[in-house]
């Protein structure tokens, strides 16, 4: 059977790979629990989409009212209310779409592997789509699948345009950035750099076609995406305004979050409640002291930046080495016990409540307290992880000594936009949008780990 599969092409190999992929996640699917595929946020979603699809038929709470009136964006939320409304289970409508777009993000992937690494299609599709932590949040109700596609048709459509300097990718770019701002807002800032990125990731490329038409792709690409994010912005923040409500600016609200995480780390004892409350009192007394107006998120980024500054700097380096650790070693195991009923105590309750003051010392004590099914699915989950972050070390090391900028341009920008985004925040699930450059980087790593040991058996 070995031998007949060493004999299929490339595309063939593909091919095997997905119905394995597929039959998989059916099996997983099939052993779960039907409240496996929720978490905490999930029920919000799952609510609000409810609401909308319940519009017009009588109810107190009109399909607008629904959507504007909710904390989170409205990609996902349509998204259920639509398979509410078709099929009467959001649940089952969007989960199979969510096994897809991870399929689709294995294709692309390979794609991408394949312009930088050929003969690597098939090693860069297994990787991506047999990753622990993507595998799982695929039959999570959560949008970190969606998101995470979104973001890497725009990878993909950034790359395209720099290589061949054809607006028709500048819009693309844009509008898969839109989509994905439907998702998460997380991405927003990243389009702001596109008019500097395209130009210079083509000049690593050795693209010969002039700096300014890359320059005005990269301009194509900020405004369509700046041009569609800002209509909706708009309109929530009109529809707010007109009930008398208070427009929140997200910038303030993600800062508010971040000094939370870092109460709780200089106070490990405390809850994120308890430590939301305290942060809140702590913001309320500053803007008295200051004789400023407004609530406390109508503050601009420069007062809480300051609240942020003002904890020890032992704190804020422990807080970011612990995020990070968090956001980059973690294996998704959490979703993974769920899914498949092994018992696991929750390392992000342990966290929360007050049991532990970061998030790496509570999935220790998770593991201390877990069955051996437990403990042996997070080192399978968790040492894949390591595993790969190792293979990625090794690829931008390489890439570095091989001047081998046309790989570091396209990758490193994106992974360090994700580390400062999430400097006190990371968990495994915000590292989805990262995965397929994390996969790259890591499949060069194998790829000249490979070329080494040739050589070095050559000599001999």
């Amino acid at each position: 059977m070995i031998k007949n599969f060493s004999g299929l092409s490339t595309g063939q190999k593909i091919l095997v790979a997905a119905l394995i992929f597929l039959a998989a996640q059916g099996v997983v699917w099939g052993l779960s629990e039907p409240d496996a595929h929720f978490m905490p946020d999930s029920n919000e979603y799952i609510a609000v989409a409810a609401e909308i699809s319940r519009g017009g038929d009588g109810s107190e709470v009109s399909t607008v009212e629904a959507l504007f009136g909710a904390r989170r964006q409205p990609g996902y939320i349509l998204l259920l209310a639509i398979g509410e409304t078709l099929i009467g289970d959001p649940v089952v409508f969007v989960l199979p779409l969510q096994i897809i777009a991870l399929l689709v993000m294995g294709l692309v992937t390979a794609s991408l592997s394949e312009a930088f690494l050929p003969g690597t299609r098939l090693l860069a599709f297994v990787v991506m789509v047999f990753n622990p932590n993507s595998f799982a949040l695929a039959q999570i109700v959560l949008p970190a699948t969606p998101y995470s596609l979104c973001i890497l048709m725009a990878l993909w459509a950034i790359w395209r345009g720099a290589v061949l300097g054809l607006w028709k990718y500048g819009m693309l770019a844009g509008l898969f950035l839109t989509a994905a701002y439907l998702f998460r807002t997380d991405a927003k800032y990243l389009a702001l750099i596109l008019p500097i990125w395209i130009p210079l990731l083509a000049v690593v490329c050795k693209v010969k076609l002039s700096i300014w038409r890359l320059f005005l792709v990269g301009i194509v690409a900020t405004t369509m995406f700046l041009g569609f994010s800002q209509v909706w912005s708009n309109s929530k923040g009109d529809f707010l305004a007109a009930k008398g409500e208070i427009v929140v600016n997200s910038v303030p609200h993600f800062l508010v979050g971040n000094i939370v995480f870092l109460e709780k780390r200089l106070h490990p004892n405390l809850s994120i409640s308890e430590s939301s409350r305290i942060v809140a009192d702590q913001i309320e007394r500053r803007i008295k002291a200051q004789g400023l107006a407004g609530s406390s998120l109508q503050q601009g980024a420069k007062f809480y930046l300051s609240m942020i500054m003002d904890y020890p700097v032992s704190t804020l380096v422990q807080a970011i080495a612990s995020s990070q650790a968090n956001l980059f070693f973690s294996g998704g195991t959490q979703n993974l016990a769920r899914l498949t009923n092994i018992e696991l105590p929750s390392s992000h309750g342990l966290f929360e409540n007050a049991e532990q003051g970061d998030r790496v010392s509570a999935w220790w004590r998770s593991i201390q307290q877990s069955p051996p099914g437990g403990v042996l699915l997070s080192i399978l989950a968790i040492g894949f992880a390591v595993v790969m972050r190792l293979l990625a070390v090794f690829g931008v090391t390489f890439a570095l000594v091989q001047q081998r900028w046309d790989i570091l341009v396209y990758s490193i920008p994106v992974i360090g936009y994700w580390a400062a985004i999430l400097l006190f925040n990371g968990i495994s699930r915000y590292r989805a949008s990262l995965e397929p450059v994390l996969t790259l980087l890591a499949i060069y790593g194998i790829w000249q780990l490979r070329i080494w040991r040739q050589k070095k058996i050559t000599s001999l």
